[in-house]
């Protein structure tokens, strides 16, 4: 059974912050983005790609329309003033030292409500260096849930008037292709938009 939060997302709550967050991102970092028709989709989908700075999150969220529900490390969540603003936003906590069913069931529901799940497969920030080695739980939950992962990267610097670039790729679907790895096939999407 899930385990069901004491706040739950709230929709109007989260276009008037990112109403704000856009605003004040493209003033601040003035964001390159590339590869919005890739998004699309007429049913839910996965966002996945590297995370390289705790300004990813607001970055990805402003560029995508019209709702992203983010999952974050449950640190995030402990103090209870983040725990109500991040799940009134949409986010849920996972546990990275481990198999967190809760949270793979919560993204699993939310896909099959056709929601857009945002994951940073890399499980924290790569602070500056190469791509690290991806989880294998964003593929799993794509080919539980037959929802297409469109990999995005993030290159250059979070600088004032301009530097960051966010690519989106064209989806993946695992249920069409074959690949000897999907965990890999994705990596190597995502590394090609960063170096693109």
């Amino acid at each position: 059974m899930i385990k069901l939060r004491k706040t739950e997302f709230d929709l109007e709550c989260y276009k008037k912050t990112i109403k704000v967050i856009r605003t004040v991102f493209n003033t601040l970092y003035c964001p390159n983005i590339e590869g919005l028709e890739n998004l699309q989709c007429e049913s839910g989908f996965i966002l996945a790609g590297n995370h390289k700075s705790l300004l990813d999150v607001p970055l990805l969220a402003s560029a995508v329309e019209p709702h992203v529900h983010f999952m974050g490390k449950k640190e995030l969540f402990d103090k209870r003033l983040l725990n109500y603003i991040f799940t009134k936003l949409g986010a849920f906590p996972v546990d990275r030292d481990g198999i967190d069913i809760n949270a793979i069931k919560i993204a699993m529901k939310l896909l099959r409500e056709d929601e857009v799940l945002g994951i940073f497969p890399e499980g924290t920030r790569n602070k500056g260096i190469e791509l690290l080695p991806f989880k294998e739980g964003t593929t799993r939950i794509a080919a539980k849930t037959k929802k297409p992962i469109i990999p995005f990267g993030i290159s250059g610097e979070y600088k004032l008037r301009g530097g960051i670039t966010i690519r989106f790729g064209e989806a993946i679907d695992f249920n069409i292709i074959s690949v000897d790895s999907e965990n890999e096939y994705l990596r190597a999407k995502v590394k090609e938009l960063i170096i693109k």
